[in-house]
């Protein structure tokens, strides 16, 4: 399974950073990218960037679960970077070890990163007059739509996910396990499936307000209704 960015941007810069490094002309960028789907523990992927713009490659990396389980990263020479699989923390909570010649010091940084197992099921999806798709009832062309669905541990967005004929036609987000469709957003008549995807996010995706970013997602159970 291939895995896709959740980044965690550390710079040991020069000046104004409490990370910064002692030794004022060399400079190290730690990129850190975290994710787990369905379950998995996940997989850690770290980069080094020197100076120069170049990958480190000399350097040791390894990531910590809070029990003290530690998994040696190795580095990808295609990809660039140090990876390896996540140690299961039952607390959420690793720390990242870095040790290179670069470094007047081992860096470590401790991050929270939670894997999602508890599927956001869906346990109402109804429309305004009241037939339900769980009872297997056509819902109204044109009604207003109600879901509600299992609350999954640590989730801090759900993804509400509407398809027409295998192809997806709708897509929002909620912070809560409720929400309301609107009787337009759908196309008429004909058969429909809904899938609730709970996702923890941490740290900021664009990097701009936090220097790191996790991600973990877990789906839930298709549910298949048709409107006539």
């Amino acid at each position: 399974m291939k895995y896709t960015l959740c980044v965690l941007l550390i710079s040991l810069g020069l000046t104004g950073c409490s990370l910064a490094q002692q030794d004022s002309d060399r400079s190290v960028n730690i990129h850190m990218i975290l994710e787990s789907r369905e379950s998995y523990n996940g997989r850690a992927s770290v980069y080094l960037e020197g100076p120069d713009g170049n990958y480190l490659t000399g350097s040791r990396v390894m990531i910590e679960n809070s029990g003290g389980a530690v998994n040696l990263l190795h580095f990808d020479i295609d990809a660039g970077c140090y990876e390896g699989e996540i140690p299961y923390s039952a607390d959420g909570h690793y720390t990242v070890l870095v040790d290179g010649t670069l470094l007047d010091t081992p860096y470590s940084k401790t991050i929270d990163h939670y894997v999602l197992r508890e599927s956001p099921d869906i346990t109402l999806l109804q429309d305004s007059s009241g037939a339900s798709a769980l009872s297997g009832e056509s819902l109204g062309t044109g009604n207003e739509i109600r879901l509600s669905w299992k609350k999954s541990s640590q989730a801090t967005v759900y993804q509400i996910c509407l398809y027409k004929n295998g192809s997806l036609v709708h897509l929002e987000t909620s912070p809560e396990n409720t929400a309301i469709i609107q009787g337009e957003v759908l196309s008429g008549e004909g058969n429909y499936s809904c899938q609730i995807k709970a996702q923890y996010i941490g740290g900021d995706p664009l990097l701009r307000n936090q220097n790191y970013y996790s991600y973990s997602e877990k789906g839930g159970s298709s549910l298949y209704f048709s409107e006539e």
